[in-house]
């Protein structure tokens, strides 16, 4: 089979090429260095597949990995630039035959040599000051006690369209940082959280003013049925002081207070009484009973 004569350098445009986290997944995929023998092709990349998967081509040795870190897109073109000549050694002593099979790839002496200088390329590449890419989850990046809704501006009438760009400038603010190249994570989910949670509290607060104002309608009602009951004011006057109708204050006094019935079905209850007098007492005899086999 054909092997390549010249090595063809395949060089990485942004700063954050080599960075890819799945969604699902707690970490990005691992980096290479990866020198294709059929096309000559050298170049960086990610393994795109999950859980440890390699494609069959590196297994039969017609293509060679060689595991970088994460390498910013300077980095990455840095090692290009030095892994090109060992590279094209490589190329010069490997030939693809046919075992049977499938094609397999194979180094002489020389090519070995060289595979193994830019094996030990690559792992100077992988130390400490290496520039690197790395994730800024949304949840490190405010975990320094900033509100992002006060940051952001972010409220319950926030539109999807303006969280859209409140998004993109909070991922913007994470790649300005200086000196690092950060690829900002979980900032959509993140935000659309924190809208939530003040469109929750809007939801408990129409709770407890529907809650209040069921109580204060039946306290309303039940003054309009009182002042009604004197004879002293007409139902234009209560109404007035009601803010309502007179027709409505009319219907409210015919109407009367809802009937409740106590827990043994015998007995009517009337405004504010929980049990009958009889049930009242049976539950009174009943604590004193508990209480005193406690004390016992």
């Amino acid at each position: 089979m054909t092997i390549a004569d010249v090595v063809t350098v395949n060089y990485p445009t942004a700063e954050d090429e080599l960075f890819k986290l799945y969604p699902g997944q707690h970490e990005p995929q691992p980096c290479h260095l990866d020198l294709n023998l059929e096309n000559g092709e050298l170049m960086v990349d990610y393994n795109a597949e999950t859980g440890g998967a390699y494609p069959a081509s590196m297994f039969h040795r017609t293509r060679m990995w060689l595991p970088i870190p994460c390498l910013t897109g300077t980095a990455a073109r840095m090692l290009l630039d030095q892994a090109t000549p060992i590279a094209q050694r490589v190329l010069a002593g490997a030939t693809i035959e046919w075992d049977g099979s499938t094609h397999v790839g194979g180094l002489n002496e020389d090519a070995q040599t060289a595979y193994d200088e830019l094996a030990a390329l690559c792992e100077q590449w992988s130390g400490e000051g290496v520039p690197t890419v790395s994730h800024m989850s949304a949840e490190d990046w405010f975990s320094e006690g900033d509100d992002p809704c006060d940051t952001y501006n972010i409220t319950a009438d926030t539109t999807d369209a303006e969280l859209e760009q409140i998004v993109e400038h909070a991922e913007q603010d994470v790649r300005n940082m200086a000196d690092v190249v950060h690829v900002p994570t979980g900032f959509e989910a993140y935000l659309t959280i924190e809208r939530a949670k003040l469109r929750d509290q809007v939801g408990a607060e129409l709770a407890t003013v529907r809650d209040d104002l069921a109580r204060l309608t039946a306290r309303r009602n039940a003054l309009i049925r009182q002042m009604r009951a004197w004879n002293d004011e007409s139902d234009r006057a209560i109404g007035e002081l009601a803010g309502v109708s007179h027709t409505t204050v009319q219907r409210i006094a015919e109407t009367g207070p809802a009937q409740r019935w106590c827990g043994c079905l015998r007995t009517r209850l009337n405004d504010g009484q929980e049990r009958c007098a009889d049930c009242e007492k049976a539950v009174a005899e009943l604590t004193a009973a508990v209480d005193s086999d406690g004390a016992r």
